[in-house]
């Protein structure tokens, strides 16, 4: 898929995937705006990415352009 949500935590990224951005923008909001304080500041990051290849299992499917930050907005505030 070509949008993915990536959860990164303790050392563990967390993945989502989603054929359309609105779809992984929904998604990703619902889970950041459910998040305490204190796990939004236990985030190494929490983001959006496009994939410059759709294709799971090829190398370079974690390989694309930022959708959006959440963990850099929310350290900008």
């Amino acid at each position: 898929m070509k949008y993915i949500v990536m959860d990164e935590r303790d050392g563990d990224l967390f993945t989502s995937e989603f054929n359309t951005a609105e779809d992984a923008i929904r998604k990703a909001d619902l889970e950041w705006t459910h998040l305490t304080e204190k796990e939004k500041r236990n985030r190494s990051a929490f983001y959006i990415l496009a994939s410059v290849n759709p294709d799971e299992d090829a190398m370079d499917h974690y390989d694309g352009d930022l959708v959006k930050d959440y963990k850099e907005e929310y350290h900008d505030k």
